[in-house]
């Protein structure tokens, strides 16, 4: 029994007769094959491939002057010291002596923006080079 608002089951002829109608209504609306060949193509517009060239212009230009500028004197430099200088120091305090008599590093600078995104809770293990023989330590809980 059918509940209100629910319609019948359709049996099979009855859904047979319905998909003949639709493929008849189907080939009474669709165009003949030449009747599609023959008809005269539409032009494209100037402006549509005008608009459609812009952005591939932009980028080519915004390419060639980024690449040909040259290096300003405000560009930024290393934010740390270069390790050349502070390897040696490094290794010093590694081995648990004192460090040679290399230039001690300069100061750390000021953190950068995104600094935050190499804290880690066991900051230690991103500071000092990698002992692949160790687990990494475990995070203070």
């Amino acid at each position: 029994m059918t509940e209100p608002g629910e319609r019948p089951p359709i049996d099979d002829d009855e859904l047979g007769r319905r998909f003949a109608e639709l493929r008849k209504l189907d080939a009474e609306r669709t165009p003949e094959m030449e009747a599609l060949v023959r008809a005269p193509r539409r032009r494209v517009s100037v402006l549509r491939v005008i608009g459609a060239a812009m952005p591939a212009l932009a980028a080519a230009a915004a390419l060639l002057v980024w690449c040909t500028r040259p290096p300003s004197a405000e560009a930024p430099t290393a934010a740390v010291a270069p390790m050349s200088n502070a390897a040696p120091a490094l290794a010093g305090e590694l081995a648990g002596g004192q460090a040679s008599s290399a230039p001690a590093p300069a100061a750390r600078p000021e953190p950068l923006p995104l600094d935050f995104l190499l804290d880690h809770p066991a900051g230690l293990a991103l500071s000092l080079p990698a002992d692949l023989d160790s687990p990494l330590p475990a995070p203070p809980r």
